[in-house]
This record gives C-alpha cells, structure tokens and sequence, in this order.
C-alpha cells in the first residue's frame, strides 16, 4: 500500500487524478454490499417514513442510523421525539443548513460519564443527508482528517484547520470548494460523500477493507 506521507510530499495528487480517483472511489462503494446495503436499507425506511411529524416515522429512521452508523445514540426514543421539535420536514426541503447544529444540540442526552449533553454532529449530518442527498453533505471525522490533508496539498479553497470542520456551515463550503475544484458536481453529495469516506478509509484505516478493495484503490492511486 501507498505510504500516505510519501504520497503528499511527493505532490502526486493533481485537480484530475483526485477526479478519478473521487469517482473509483464512488464505484467501489456502489460495488461492494456491505458498503451499500446499508443505505439501501435505510433509504427504503425513509421512502417509507418520508415525514418527519411523528414519532412513528422518525423513530425507526433514528434507530436505523444508529445502528448501521454507530452513531452512539443510547437513547433513541428521545432523539427521535427532539427531531419531531425540530420542523424538520419544512427545513430538510429548504436545504437549511442550521437543521444540522439544532439536531445535534438541545436533545439533552447526556454522557453518563460527565452529565454534559453529547454532540450528535455525525448522526445529525447523516439524518439530514439521508434524507436530502443532494442538499446536505456527510460529515465525518475521517473524512474531516483527508479535506485537511487534501487541502495543504492541493489548497483548493482557503486554509482551514481540522477543527474548523466541526462547524457544518464550515464543512459543507470546503466540500463545495472541492467540487468545483474538481468538478465533480455530479456527484454532489452523496457520490463524493461515497468517493471520500473510501479513500479516507483507505488511507487512515485500511484494516477495515479487504485486500481487494485496497489493490483496487491503491492501482488507481499508483496511476496518478
């Protein structure tokens, strides 16, 4: 496998080698079940609880996210009844970005190790996402690590730190730069979502694909 450091310092990467690597990227999330099948799933439960005004529709959506993500929710009925507070339906339509930050706060979950109100801001970026593909991107702490990374090299939009990735509005206008600078809007945003959690999965945790999957990659990577 490609040694990432290497890789950076040596500038391989350039605006149309990341365009096909994004998209190789993409095919292979497609491609793979495991990778797929979840969304697939959770795409079914949302084409049958679209509406987001009872708990009835909100609640399996809730515990299908958690589960498949992992997203640490240990309370899911009272997440689901705060995402009923939220007028979700209304802002989901609108693309309203803030949705984002009042999923993630105000639900009074608590870490039972600190009482202080955990932050959702993975789940809550999926809940949107899912149910708006091309209005919401996914964040994602990985994901947040190669933005960065990707950036120092190729600087396609203005310097940010990891950290500043932690604001949604922040994060969805450095992905928007990364599509224009690659000009993938095509795939905006769950196909690159896709692309960009298996390339970072790839770099940063390749214990969890398979071999295949990192020859599969790693040729398309050795190409650029």
């Amino acid at each position: 496998m490609t040694n990432y450091l290497l890789f950076v310092a040596n500038q391989v990467l350039d605006k149309s080698s990341l365009n096909q690597l994004l998209v190789k990227c993409e095919e292979l999330f497609d491609q793979s079940e495991r990778f797929s099948l979840s969304d697939s799933v959770i795409a079914a439960a949302i084409k049958k609880f679209k509406s987001n005004n009872t708990l009835q529709s909100v609640l399996p959506k809730v515990m299908l996210i958690n589960t498949f993500y992992a997203t640490q929710i240990y309370d899911t009925a009272k997440m689901a009844r705060h995402v009923l507070d939220t007028d979700a339906d209304r802002r989901l339509a609108a693309g309203d970005l803030s949705l984002v930050d009042d999923i993630r706060h105000g639900h009074d979950i608590r870490s039972k190790k600190t009482s202080k109100e955990m932050d959702f801001y993975s789940f809550a970026t999926k809940y949107a996402a899912l149910h708006e593909p091309t209005k919401y991107p996914i964040f994602d702490s990985l994901v947040m690590k190669l933005l960065t990374a990707l950036n120092r090299q190729l600087a396609f939009c203005s310097r940010f730190r990891q950290c500043d990735l932690r604001y949604y509005q922040r994060y969805v206008s450095v992905v928007d730069a990364l599509i224009e600078f690659t000009g993938l809007g095509s795939l905006k945003y769950k196909k690159l979502d896709q692309g960009l959690w298996v390339y970072a999965k790839y770099l940063y945790a390749p214990v969890n694909l398979t071999d295949d999957e990192c020859r599969y990659i790693g040729k398309f990577e050795s190409q650029s």
